[in-house]
């Protein structure tokens, strides 16, 4: 029994060793052109949307789905979002098929099938190991919520919104206001 036990460890140290050196010394293949690899799709699917639901603030959208907002919520999405995730004009985002994992493509699989609170917490927080940045230091949490409204609803918009969304270039662009000051700053202050 004992030498089955340190064959075992014997195992587990050698596995620890070569996946080490397969990664640390560059054997890992990280070029966003290559192919997925089936263990880590495997591996990866559904982790995203447990960890959005288990982060998900548990209070509702405190910002009304109203005309204005949701059109508000359209200028931000086509000023951050649009160049990964596609627009109307745009509906497959080159930049977002460059990354790896592919940004996902909105036009043609909107977000409406996750709850508010993920959509709040993916675009607040991020997401590690992919091209989706953390907005939570970019756009304040009002302006967080009026995407996520704007982004739950966006595959039926009330026809004033879905004018604006079709609509390009922005009519009166909203910038993003630094984090926390609940107030959107003029275009000409906006720093990225």
């Amino acid at each position: 029994m004992g030498k089955f036990i340190a064959g075992v460890i014997l195992t587990l140290i050698a596995l620890f060793v070569g996946s080490y050196i397969y990664v640390h010394y560059g054997f890992m293949n990280l070029s966003a052109a290559a192919p997925y690899n089936p263990a880590e799709v495997f591996y990866v699917r559904g982790m995203l949307d447990k960890w959005a639901e288990r982060n998900a603030p548990n209070t509702p959208n405190p910002v009304q789905p109203t005309d204005v907002n949701l059109i508000d919520g359209v200028k931000l999405y086509k000023q951050n979002c649009a160049v990964c995730h596609g627009s109307p004009q745009n509906p497959v985002a080159q930049v977002g098929r460059g990354l790896y994992p592919h940004a996902p493509q909105f036009m043609k699989d909107p977000p409406t099938d996750m709850t508010e609170g993920m959509i709040y917490v993916i675009t607040k927080d991020g997401v590690a190991r992919t091209g989706m940045p953390s907005w939570g230091d970019i756009l304040n949490d009002t302006d967080i919520w009026k995407l996520t409204a704007f982004l739950k609803r966006m595959d039926k918009l009330p026809p004033a919104v879905d004018n604006e969304w079709k609509t390009f270039p922005l009519s009166a662009p909203l910038a993003p206001a630094p984090a926390g000051t609940g107030q959107s700053s003029p275009p000409e202050t906006q720093r990225h």
